[in-house]
């Protein structure tokens, strides 16, 4: 035998060697991570989600799509409100409404009953290329004292929440609100003075706090 055979032979042992290692590693592997799924608390579990279904104005929808989408296997599709069965995990909510924006969120099921609340926004049919328009609002009656003075709203029914700061004519401006019911929290520093519900609609009005009404 040549001293190149020899080495051709050599070469050719160490990769099997190589090779069988790897196959022995990557299936240990994905035993481990089985038996690791297998042993998991959540493993074999699942929710009871129900879905409440609306408009960001807390009004029943009546024609509607709701999409849950998990891995790629799992796909479960809601044209009506009521309970859904998944398993524990994270999924992708879609939905979509005639004359509304769509909607998505994330969804993780963690326990055995859970709320969804799926809230549309109503969507202007006119042609104006802005998506949503601003919340003007003006603070009545502000006690005087120091510190700074800001608004943060947040949808009773959606998931919105901004903050923006009182200007020193006692106004405040939030571009791009979607239309629907908020609760207007005016705050000196984290000192809460007042919450108000408001409700923008087409209509556009002014959202005015007075600090000294009950």
């Amino acid at each position: 035998m040549t001293v190149s055979a020899s080495r051709d032979r050599c070469l050719q042992s160490a990769w099997l060697l190589s090779v069988t290692a790897l196959v022995v590693m990557t299936t240990a592997g994905a035993c481990c991570a089985a038996a690791a799924q297998a042993d998991s608390p959540d493993a074999g579990k699942s929710g009871t989600v129900s879905v409440l279904v609306s408009d960001t104005h807390g009004r029943p929808l009546r024609s509607y799509e709701i999409e849950i989408i998990g891995d790629p296997s799992l796909r479960k599709v809601l044209r009506e409100a009521g309970d859904v069965q998944l398993p524990y995990g994270t999924y992708r909510v879609r939905g979509r409404a005639s004359l509304h924006h769509p909607f998505e969120r994330r969804l993780v099921v963690q326990s055995p009953k859970l709320l969804l609340l799926v809230a549309f926004s109503f969507r202007d049919p006119g042609e104006s290329p802005v998506l949503h328009t601003s919340l003007i609002g003006r603070v009545k009656n502000v006690p005087s004292g120091s510190g700074r003075l800001w608004v943060r709203v947040l949808s009773v029914f959606g998931s919105f929440a901004r903050e923006a700061e009182i200007n020193q004519d006692d106004t405040f401006e939030i571009d791009s609100v979607p239309y629907g019911d908020y609760l207007v929290m005016v705050l000196r520093d984290f000192t809460v003075l007042k919450v108000h519900r408001f409700s923008k609609t087409v209509r556009e009005e002014e959202a005015i706090v007075d600090l000294a009404s009950k």
